[in-house]
């Protein structure tokens, strides 16, 4: 008798679990279907890009030529003490190729130390 008792109490908390366990599914079923998540295509493959200017992130240092100047003179441009009072907002233009993305990188490395916060983003004229 001892022994029907504890498995009747171990079933019922099986039991409890599996009722909240299909509560949940529930739930789940419900937030799926308000979020229309069925009329999203799934079958539709998606190309996936690769941006060409990340190989130039991953180059060292020591293989860039001419790139210590325009480095240095923006850096000191970005963190100059009138710079702290006033936002500044930095703009490398040219024709691609020219290495813009890593003269950007390299400034970016270079006085991420001197803010609270800091991240590189790249942006491109076709954003996903």
């Amino acid at each position: 008798m001892a022994r029907r008792l504890k498995t009747n109490g171990a079933r019922h908390g099986i039991a409890n679990q599996i009722d909240d366990l299909n509560l949940h599914i529930k739930e789940v079923k419900e937030l799926k279907t308000s979020y229309k998540l069925d009329d999203v295509a799934s079958s539709t493959p998606v190309e996936a890009t690769v941006d060409p200017r990340l190989a130039a992130l991953f180059t060292e240092e020591a293989h860039l030529v001419g790139i210590d100047d325009p480095r240095n003179e923006l850096a000191k441009w970005m963190i100059e003490e009138e710079s702290k009072l006033h936002r500044r907002v930095l703009s490398i233009v040219g024709f691609g190729g020219l290495g813009k993305t890593k003269l950007a990188n390299e400034v970016y490395r270079k006085i991420q130390g001197h803010f609270d916060c800091h991240a590189f983003v790249l942006v491109s004229q076709k954003p996903d």
